[in-house]
């Protein structure tokens, strides 16, 4: 149901791209509306409840959360994915976000340059910096086996 959701789905808010200070919704309420919809007729179908049941009693009984709940940690998930990449992968080399500093060699733009960032690059900033795991090392004094 939410396969490839990180492709569209990037929260319920965002800034808006003609006023920076202004924060608008994404447009994706339908999406959510409809993924609920199919959820719900799974747990009623799963459950054995009333159709008037209330749909957080059905959450709750059932153990699985709201679609959106759903998403974000999907969208989490994507995010931790890219941080455990290694540094020279593609993927991650997308998300530095070296072409929004300013250049002193260019001329200054006559109107006010908005942060226009890509989507791969706000969901890489979710979790901030974080360490890397250390990749796997074989041991500096090997056991010899063979007798």
């Amino acid at each position: 149901m939410l396969y490839a959701s990180e492709a569209w789905w990037n929260g319920t808010e965002r800034q808006s791209f003609f006023l920076p200070n202004k924060v608008v919704g994404t447009g994706h309420t339908r999406k959510v509306d409809d993924l609920n919809r199919c959820l719900l007729q799974a747990i009623r179908g799963a459950l054995p409840v009333w159709r008037t049941t209330p749909t957080p009693i059905l959450h709750r009984e059932s153990g699985i959360p709201h679609t959106t709940t759903l998403l974000e940690a999907a969208r989490l998930r994507y995010t931790r994915r890219i941080h455990l990449l290694d540094d020279k992968h593609p993927i991650v080399q997308r998300t530095y976000n070296d072409r929004y500093k300013p250049d002193s060699s260019r001329r200054k733009p006559k109107t006010k340059v908005t942060d226009k960032r890509t989507r791969l690059e706000i969901t890489a900033d979710l979790l901030g910096d974080m360490k890397k795991p250390l990749p796997l090392q074989t041991p500096t004094n090997p056991v010899d086996n063979t007798d």
